[in-house]
């Protein structure tokens, strides 16, 4: 069953934020990412696993963390799903 992630979160600069993103993550992958027009630094990040483990396993990385740090997501503003 394909599983994904949906992470809700607040950067400081939401077009640096996506470029920043973008050449992490690659132009090409099996995300999606969402602004509101009204609030374009509040962020929704859908990504697709082909199983809850490894999505799970992507989430643990430590990786993630310090790349949401430099990329100026605030931490108290993260919110993250898993959905089957």
């Amino acid at each position: 069953m394909a599983t994904r992630i949906v992470i809700h979160h607040r950067v400081e600069q939401g077009d640096a934020w996506f470029e920043h993103f973008v050449r992490e993550a690659g132009e090409e992958g099996n995300w999606q990412v969402e602004r509101s027009p009204e609030d374009p630094d509040e962020l929704i990040v859908t990504q697709h696993f082909s199983s809850r483990a490894d999505a799970e396993a992507a989430l643990s990385r430590q990786e993630l963390a310090e790349a949401l740090r430099s990329a100026g997501v605030g931490e108290d503003s993260v919110r993250v799903e898993i959905l089957d």
